[in-house]
């Protein structure tokens, strides 16, 4: 997506309203610049942009970040970089999500760093209490993957998984071109996140289980990933699709529900003692059971990719999964990962490179 001050001022101030750097009105910072905003947060109200500079100084690393963003959130309503809005004809954001909530309900609005799957997150508050989170999907590509979120967390809702705690739909609608998914927040303990040796992996048996178990020529995740690799035209994806094919466990291997991007960011501890886990945009079923933890030991293991497909095989031995249905779940996550890198225009990256010589080595036929 173009994130452009007409952009902005589309989702600030309705088509019939625009945003200027002065003049009286409602006002919003404009973080850490106007020209190269990625966090517009309502200048009323204090615990929001508290709450905004915290988890930018966190994505930056900052020693004692909380200490920054108390005494910043102090000078930030008067000194920070702001946008007024003028005019509008209540097809605003903040309108629609009033109507929405209930409430006369403020914004904070972040945007991730320019990559294909860029969905702005909203949170929304009522008061100094965050009352709910929405995401945007701005274009087919992001709008399909909050629609897919939108899905499974109606389902998890309704039938839980246990010790699983998920969010509920408040919406599911659009937004101007937008997909627009309002959910309610998550009771976090803490706003820590985990670290790599946290992570209960023990959980991904009984996510997997909310789903039965079915063949791969019957998979509709299979028959997803065939749709998505073919435009491609890569030698070392349709090499991995082939051995996926001719694998003798295609027939037989245990499938299940996948979350798709279980790492350390997506998950934490209730005040309840239940985890709370989120982000469930690429969660599909007839996934391999391995899929999870491969994803979670070659992304964020301490080892790298090849000693993180080491630690992926021995949990999957503690988990009980068949060798040869870990052999054909590393070769399904691989492709997968050719596939996004593809969709994300991430081909000849570094990391599409370690993946390149991962399938060098023979990795997806071990």
């Amino acid at each position: 997506m173009s994130v452009t001050v007409d952009w902005w001022s589309a989702v600030l101030a309705g088509p019939g309203g625009s945003i200027s750097e002065s003049g009286e009105g409602e006002r919003y910072l404009a973080l850490p610049t106007r020209r190269a905003a990625r966090v517009v947060v309502d200048a009323s109200n204090p615990v929001a942009i508290n709450d905004a500079l915290s988890r930018m100084a966190e994505a930056r690393s900052l020693p004692g970040a909380d200490v920054i963003a108390r005494v910043a959130s102090r000078v930030a309503p008067q000194a920070a970089p702001s946008w007024t809005i003028h005019g509008g004809d209540d097809g605003s954001l903040r309108t629609h999500l009033k109507q929405i909530i209930g409430a006369d309900v403020t914004l904070s609005i972040a945007i991730g760093p320019p990559r294909p799957n860029q969905k702005p997150v909203v949170r929304i508050y009522d008061g100094p209490d965050m009352v709910a989170i929405a995401k945007m999907g701005p274009d087919l590509h992001t709008a399909s993957m909050v629609a897919n979120e939108a899905r499974w967390l109606a389902e998890l809702t309704a039938a839980p998984i246990a010790d699983v705690q998920t969010a509920e739909v408040l919406h599911h609608g659009e937004f101007g071109p937008s997909d627009l998914l309002v959910m309610s927040p998550l009771p976090l303990a803490s706003d820590l996140g985990l670290s790599f040796d946290q992570m209960p992996t023990e959980l991904l048996t009984s996510i997997a289980n909310r789903a039965p178990s079915v063949g791969l020529a019957d998979s509709p995740y299979w028959m997803a990933l065939l749709g998505r690799a073919q435009p491609w035209g890569d030698a070392d994806l349709e090499r991995l699709l082939d051995n996926i094919t001719s694998h003798p466990r295609f027939e037989s291997v245990a499938t299940g529900l996948a979350h798709g991007d279980w790492s350390p960011w997506n998950i934490g501890r209730g005040i309840d003692g239940q985890w709370c886990v989120w982000d469930w945009e690429r969660a599909a079923v007839g996934v391999p059971l391995a899929f999870d933890l491969l994803h979670l030991h070659l992304q964020y293991g301490p080892e790298g990719f090849d000693g993180g497909l080491r630690g992926a095989a021995e949990a999957s031995r503690l988990a009980g999964h068949a060798d040869e249905d870990f052999d054909l779940a590393t070769t399904m996550y691989l492709a997968e990962l050719l596939v996004r890198h593809h969709e994300a225009n991430q081909t000849g990256s570094l990391r599409d490179e370690a993946v390149r010589q991962l399938i060098g080595s023979g990795a997806d036929t071990v």
